[in-house]
């Protein structure tokens, strides 16, 4: 959006437009030197632009309290989940618009994905987090060539608070993070553990073939990644399918239980996981239906995995220590600030207990059941723009 101081220098711009497009004189200027006055104010307009994006990425290096714009102004939370906007239709394995929910429903659930010529998606639930994020950026600029080719970044940022997103977080440390492939969607709701839901949003917004969907709280070394990377390229087998449905021709490997180190010693991981995007939804993503309490989305979704014949779940941890890959490791929650980040303050509010009890009790009925809910993205979410625009970045070149 244009500020008031510029205006005056925009209604200047459309006035000499008007001018040259009734191709007169005005007894002022000539056919070229109306040309040149264009060039002249598209330039100043551009260069204001890019000063006010510059003061506001300094004055947020400076003043990391005050981070929040006019747009990210505190709203009203909301924790009580929406009206789903998509049904999964277990039988076609295609994701329908629920008739029954918001006018937005159909516009949210076609949201044009973010073009990539990609294979791999890296996937991060973020909340609040932005200690953990600046670790994690930091050694993902540290993986080979080879990984970042290949690999496009997509934050999930799950209602955080303003002055604490991933945006805002972004945006503070745009040098150093301005190369990386990162892409950012954000859920308008601040819902109480929404871990089932945020997956299903990443899942569906990404836009490459595979997906490694790691923890925020876990570093990734350029070792490790290199094995993820080569994980895609195992071959499947062949599967006796429907030959009409190509999504049951052949068995999707999908690699779990990554080996993880932490001051306690090694444990496999239970929620990261690398998988084709089509194996996650043709097991119906994630239900939300545990979204409020804590506990179970890692259990139930391999559940439900194991036993579908067309997938095939693979422990990654006992090839990982075979091959001596270094483990995922498990950053504490105090771990503070890279020297060559700029943190955001520490996040203060509501944080929600973990107790396992009510989704124990949940998975156990669902599972003998067989009762999965398929009403997914009970929440509304939009794609974030974090990066300068064209116009900056032609003035600053």
């Amino acid at each position: 959006m244009v500020r008031g101081d510029s205006l005056q220098t925009l209604a200047g711009y459309n006035n000499a437009k008007k001018s040259f497009r009734r191709g007169g004189h005005d007894g002022i200027l000539t056919e070229p030197k109306k040309i040149f006055a264009m060039f002249v104010l598209l330039v100043i307009l551009a260069i204001t632009e890019s000063m006010r994006s510059t003061v506001a990425v300094l004055y947020h290096n400076h003043h990391p309290q005050d981070l929040g714009s006019a747009a990210e102004e505190a709203k009203p939370i909301i924790r009580k989940q929406q009206c789903p906007v998509g049904i999964f239709n277990n039988d076609t394995k295609h994701m329908d618009v629920n008739p029954e929910c918001h006018p937005n429903s159909q516009k949210l659930l076609s949201m044009e994905r973010v073009p990539t010529t990609k294979k791999i998606t890296f996937m991060l639930i973020y909340y609040n987090d932005h200690h953990h994020l600046a670790h994690q950026l930091q050694s993902w600029k540290n993986f080979s060539q080879m990984a970042l080719d290949q690999m496009q970044f997509l934050i999930v940022d799950d209602g955080s608070a303003p002055g604490h997103t991933a945006k805002e977080f972004l945006q503070a440390n745009y040098e150093y993070a301005e190369s990386m492939d990162i892409v950012i969607y954000g859920i308008e709701q601040d819902l109480t553990w929404n871990i089932g839901g945020a997956r299903n949003l990443g899942f569906w917004m990404a836009n490459t073939e595979w997906i490694f969907m790691s923890d925020g709280d876990i570093q990734v070394s350029r070792e490790t990644m290199d094995y993820v990377v080569s994980l895609t390229n195992q071959k499947v087998d062949n599967f006796p399918g429907n030959e009409t449905d190509p999504a049951t021709q052949y068995v999707m490997n999908v690699f779990v239980m990554f080996q993880r180190y932490r001051p306690s010693g090694f444990k496999p991981h239970p929620a990261v996981m690398l998988l084709p995007k089509a194996s996650y939804w043709y097991v119906g993503g994630c239900d939300e239906d545990f979204v409020g309490s804590y506990g179970y989305t890692d259990p139930h979704f391999r559940y439900k995995v194991e036993v579908d014949p067309t997938l095939h779940l693979i422990n990654a941890y006992p090839d990982m220590d075979e091959q001596k890959v270094p483990p995922l490791v498990e950053m504490a929650d105090d771990i503070g600030c890279p020297k060559e980040v700029q943190c955001l303050p520490a996040y203060s509010g509501f944080k929600p207990p973990r107790e396992i009890t009510k989704n124990q009790k949940k998975f156990f009925a669902k599972r003998d059941k067989g009762l999965w809910s398929h009403k997914v993205f009970r929440y509304t979410w939009h794609y974030v723009s974090w990066k300068k625009s064209w116009w900056s970045w032609l003035v600053s070149s």
